[in-house]
């Protein structure tokens, strides 16, 4: 199983801010993911402090073009610099 993690930052270069339903509606349009985990965050990009959503996908590798995708849409829906995007393999398990 693959980890991809999605640095959503939500400040818009202007002094606009993507809010939490924003990012919410962003998903739901989307409809490339099943399922995913938001994890609120605090960030800095370029020296500025920015509330930062963490969007966590587990999924096979072979996800691993649509969440770039995915991280692509969003930074060019919001005008973002840029997405952080991590791919880490772990083990996980449903109980």
């Amino acid at each position: 199983m693959t980890q991809f993690d999605l640095y959503l930052g939500q400040d818009i270069p202007g002094g606009d801010t993507v809010s939490d339903q924003n990012i919410l509606d962003f998903l739901r349009y989307d409809a490339l993911l099943e399922c995913f985990t938001l994890i609120k965050a605090q960030g800095s990009w370029n020296g500025k402090q920015e509330e930062t959503t963490i969007l966590r996908i587990l999924e096979p590798i072979s996800f691993y073009s649509t969440a770039q995708t995915i991280a692509r849409k969003y930074k060019e829906a919001f005008s973002q610099e840029a997405v952080l995007f991590t791919v880490t393999n772990v083990r996980g398990e449903l109980i």
